[in-house]
């Protein structure tokens, strides 16, 4: 298995589920044989021919088995390389919603050379470690083998309408985003409200139709415009931060929560110590206190294991250049050595505002 620090290409299944995959996106392309295997309680048959994309939570994959003759390139990337490498289209948004629901897309003998021309580019950019614009040339192979998976994607399924009400709720919801509500309101009730809906009961319907919560929808459309921005080479850092300036104290707050979270799922240890201030103390639900340095070497180091969370409230009460927040999230996690398990976890939180930047103070856990 060949490693890169955003790219790393296998030629089996096998390991699509394990831990250092938790923030890689699956591509793979099959050659020979076939594989099943299950998700979302339902069975898929992977065979020659066949494109497969797994947009994360690959740990949902189960049952999986490989035939003796299969073979198989499978090519995973960073959530951050792909975001880097997303052309200017959201069509990845519909077509990574309709993959959740069908993760394997079945190419004509066209798409499939295609494909492997698109594999073979990536495999081929990232042997060529004494490229002088090596990352260039990788991040142009990894845009155009998105740009074939969204071309077969829409020939394939040119009418893919969603029938049920709770996919049509998720298709209006997606339309809000890409509408560029997401610039100024990331708050999930303001979605909710015009949708006629209840936070709670976007949230879940987000989380049934696309396997993830409505709050990381909002985040993946701030973060990938975020990205085109800083690569729009006209604008400058100034005019990038003027675009972000009227979000709130509150929403910036509610932001500074969700990236916190997934750093820590991410074993993320510079935004980490970007969101706690250096006089961080956090005092866990045994009443044992760490420190900044202590709590994120803990995670660092696999004493604090975190797999997933789900955030079904905040509460934000801002004053001056000081805030309080308590946040409730569901979170998928393994500590000091106990088994995983699903936690409903509380962090009430103290926050300052300094130089303009909000950063955690305090932090007590507890469960709700």
């Amino acid at each position: 298995m060949e490693t890169i620090q955003h790219i790393i290409i296998d030629n089996t299944l096998k390991r699509i589920g394990e831990t250092q995959f938790a923030d890689y996106l699956c591509h793979a392309y099959c050659y020979e044989g076939y594989c099943t295997f299950e998700r979302n309680g339902q069975t898929f048959r992977f065979d020659a021919g066949d494109c497969l994309i797994i947009a994360r939570r690959g740990d949902l994959v189960e049952k999986l088995q490989e035939s003796d003759d299969f073979k198989v390139d499978v090519i995973y990337v960073t959530q951050k390389f792909i975001e880097l490498s997303t052309p200017q289209s959201n069509y990845g948004m519909r077509g990574q919603l309709s993959l959740f629901q069908n993760p394997i897309m079945k190419l004509t003998k066209e798409q499939q050379e295609v494909c492997r021309k698109n594999f073979e580019a990536v495999k081929y950019r990232l042997s060529q470690t004494e490229h002088c614009f090596r990352h260039d040339a990788l991040r142009n192979a990894v845009e155009c083998m998105i740009i074939g998976f969204f071309d077969f994607h829409a020939r394939l399924y040119p009418a893919d309408k969603i029938s049920s009400q709770q996919h049509q709720l998720m298709e209006q919801f997606v339309d809000i985003l890409e509408h560029g509500d997401f610039r100024r309101n990331r708050d999930i009730s303001y979605y909710a409200d015009k949708l006629c809906v209840t936070p709670k009961y976007l949230s879940e319907v987000s989380k049934k139709v696309s396997g993830l919560p409505a709050a990381f929808w909002i985040t993946r459309y701030t973060s990938l415009d975020i990205s085109r921005l800083l690569r729009d080479r006209r604008l400058t850092f100034t005019d990038i931060s003027d675009s972000d300036k009227k979000m709130s104290d509150k929403e910036q707050i509610e932001t500074l929560y969700r990236e916190m979270y997934e750093a820590m799922v991410r074993k993320d240890t510079a935004t980490l110590n970007r969101v706690h201030a250096d006089d961080f103390v956090l005092t866990h639900m045994t009443g044992m206190h760490q420190s900044k340095q202590v709590y994120i070497k803990s995670i660092a180091n696999g004493t604090l294991n975190y797999y997933s969370a789900e955030h079904e409230q905040m509460d934000i009460k801002v004053n001056g250049d000081r805030a309080t927040l308590t946040g409730r999230s569901r979170v998928n996690a393994a500590v000091f050595g106990g088994g995983r398990h699903t936690w409903r976890l509380q962090l009430s939180f103290e926050l300052v505002k300094r130089d303009g930047r909000w950063q955690f103070t305090s932090a007590s856990a507890s469960t709700y």
